[in-house]
């Protein structure tokens, strides 16, 4: 008796697996590059926080004769953020990605330091 109630407490979570399982099938699919990636809201909010005022620095600075080079340095995608969180304070790095039209990129780096509470930007940094 005791193992039937462990069996039907345990199956609303094989159910859920299941689920999840048949819901996430395309993820196992050689075409696709990541099966996950989770973000935490805070780091999401600060990442975002800090790309809005990046956007801006990229829209005076890729204003440069190489129009192809300042398209593609002005789209998020070709960027990665790293984000570090401290008792008080966000870090929050922007760095270009290299690609394979672009294998070097020196500078277009912003760094941010955001407080903890309020999401303000306290500092900001960029390689020019």
């Amino acid at each position: 008796m005791i193992e039937r109630l462990r069996t039907l407490r345990l199956l609303p979570l094989a159910l859920a697996v299941t689920l999840i399982t048949a819901t996430f099938a395309h993820a196992r699919d050689p075409g696709w590059l990541n099966d996950e990636l989770v973000v935490r809201g805070d780091y999401f909010r600060a990442m975002m926080v800090a790309y809005d005022d990046f956007s801006k620095q990229l829209a005076e600075s890729t204003k440069g004769p190489n129009k192809e080079f300042s398209d593609h340095m002005s789209r998020i995608e070709n960027y990665n953020f790293k984000v570090a969180a401290g008792p008080a304070r966000y870090v929050v790095w922007i760095t270009p990605r290299m690609s394979d039209d672009y294998p070097v990129i020196f500078g277009g780096q912003g760094t941010y330091i955001l407080d903890a509470q309020t999401f303000k930007v306290l500092e900001k940094h960029f390689s020019k």
